[in-house]
């Protein structure tokens, strides 16, 4: 039998992430977030609360990410950071340094919609699992 406790997590945004060499603006008194990066947080957070997604009590993370976008344009690698401290922002975890592990991978394009992310959330023991030397 399975510990209920350690099953995975899917949260499935439907909107993309922007890009992070977007987000930033500067105004006088400093640097705020665009709309685009804005909206993606607010979706995070409704979504995790209307689905009643709980924080679990894992001591590390593993997220692995499909993003299916309106248009194939931009860096996988870039919609990351957006991902992971939108998460932060909605109280997902405490902080973003407990992911121990991060995949992220474009999936097929949605031409009909408004794009979607899938995010799978799965506990790890430690935060260095894979070791070179």
């Amino acid at each position: 039998m399975k510990d209920a406790r350690l099953a995975p997590v899917v949260v499935v945004i439907p909107c993309v992430p922007p890009s992070t060499n977007r987000i930033w603006r500067k105004r006088v008194g400093g640097f705020y977030l665009d709309e685009p990066a804005q909206r993606f947080r607010r979706a995070m957070f409704v979504t995790l609360k209307k689905n009643k997604i709980e924080p679990p009590d894992w001591p590390y993370f593993c997220v692995d990410v499909v993003i299916e976008p309106t248009i194939r344009s931009g860096d996988v690698d870039n919609r990351i950071k957006t991902i992971l401290d939108s998460l932060t922002w909605a109280k997902f975890w405490k902080d973003d340094k407990y992911v121990a592990k991060v995949s992220c991978a474009f999936g097929p394009v949605d031409h009909a919609g408004r794009g979607k992310t899938t995010i799978t959330i799965s506990p790890m023991k430690e935060k260095y699992p894979a070791t070179f030397f």
